[in-house]
């Protein structure tokens, strides 16, 4: 069929190198079967827009090869139609795929059985590992420097002693470790790392933006993050713990443009490379939790991960490649990743978020709260292959109560 790529010269979504390259890849298959002339390159002059020059030679080429006829254009090309005049459908039909198609491409795994024996859970555990690290987390980097989170500054405030360190995730990409703990606590019993998405960030920040002013001064205080924080600073000084928190890329510090459409293109370019933001938030919190250790020193201080909603299952996610953890928090979790879980390359092609918290409770202990029957194949995995009573537990918080 007849076939005509055009764009223009300073396209900065589709670079013009990749254009002709690809028109020229297309052009060689063309001449294979002697239709040079049924290929054509059209190049204007402008940015990411539909000019009137790319217009005017698309009609040419509507004119040669679906009239075949020459004409000449006197006139500019002109919206015909308002685009409410193109409406076609008052209500869409309640039978309509158009907004699920894409989960019809691939098949998606069914739910497995539970496994009857040891063998049978060791070949499945392996199969899912092997799965998530060649075509789920394929895009982690291969060789990174060893985990080195450098002290940037400590201030004190009424009995809590805040940290902040830095560390490489990767390449290009430093995050922040914020560690709080009782001032003159020198030997933790449990700390704590909490990943944070965008709402919870903007909640951590405010709570401390009053007492901590210097190290959060984006931040805005109210009367509910001073309440926060005095719940915070309450636990701190009656419990031997230091709690850290972390924001992977894209998140706090490291926001991107919220505008939603700048937000879904720089969304879109992991997936050019093979990843997705979520898949690199897992090794964000892979890194973390190895800074963590770092940071614990002589400590051996035994580690928990906490956190909620779709970054709770990514904390599980990082778990899985990491030693083990003494237990895994994990607050409101989305039943599956289709459709509210977090976009992980070709993981319903093998497992969905049931199965990973069956391999997290396998290494650590797994409390989830408020997050339905998530957790109920990892319960069932569990009494399966007799792990300890309270290996995997569901648990419902009182109202108002976290």
């Amino acid at each position: 069929r007849p076939l005509l790529v055009s764009n223009t010269n300073r396209d900065r979504i589709f670079p013009l190198d990749g254009v002709y390259r690809t028109y020229s890849a297309v052009q060689r298959v063309y001449a294979l079967d002697g239709h040079e002339a049924d290929v054509g390159f059209n190049i204007t002059s402008g940015g990411h827009v539909d000019t009137q020059e790319l217009q005017v030679h698309a009609i040419h080429w509507f004119d040669q090869h679906l009239k075949k006829e020459q004409r000449l254009i006197r006139n500019v090309a002109e919206p015909l139609f308002e685009p409410a005049q193109l409406k076609v459908f008052q209500e869409l039909p309640s039978d309509q795929l158009n907004t699920r198609i894409d989960e019809t491409f691939v098949p998606r795994a069914s739910a497995p059985p539970v496994p009857s024996n040891w063998a049978t859970w060791e070949q499945q555990r392996e199969a899912w590992r092997k799965a998530l690290l060649e075509k789920t987390f394929r895009g982690w980097p291969s060789a990174v420097a060893e985990i080195a989170p450098q002290k940037v500054a400590s201030w004190t405030k009424d009995g809590i002693e805040l940290t902040q360190f830095e560390f490489i995730s990767q390449e290009h990409v430093p995050l922040a470790l914020y560690c709080l703990k009782r001032e003159g606590l020198a030997e933790p019993q449990l700390m704590v790392l909490n990943p944070l998405d965008e709402a919870g960030w903007t909640k951590f920040s405010a709570s401390l933006a009053i007492p901590f002013a210097t190290a959060f001064p984006q931040a805005e205080g109210n009367a509910a993050a001073a309440a926060d924080y005095a719940d915070l600073q309450s636990m701190l000084k009656a419990q031997p713990w230091v709690m850290a928190y972390v924001a992977p890329r894209g998140v706090g510090p490291t926001r991107w443009d919220q505008e939603p459409r700048h937000h879904t293109q720089i969304r879109r370019r992991y997936y050019l490379l093979g990843q997705t933001w979520e898949g690199m938030q897992v090794w964000d919190i892979r890194r973390a939790l190895q800074a963590c250790r770092a940071v614990q020193g002589e400590w051996a201080t035994p580690m928990w991960l906490q956190a909620e909603g779709s970054m709770g299952v990514l904390t599980a996610y990082a778990s899985l490649f990491e030693p083990p953890v003494k237990r895994l928090d994990l607050h409101q979790l989305p039943q599956s990743h289709e459709p509210e879980g977090p976009a992980l390359l070709n993981v319903l092609k093998s497992l969905d978020i049931p199965q990973v918290l069956a391999l997290a409770a396998e290494k650590s202990q797994v409390v989830v709260y408020d997050s339905g029957d998530v957790s109920g194949f990892a319960a069932a995995t569990g009494r399966a292959l007799q792990w300890p009573d309270k290996q995997v537990q569901a648990r419902t918080l009182p109202k108002g109560e976290k």
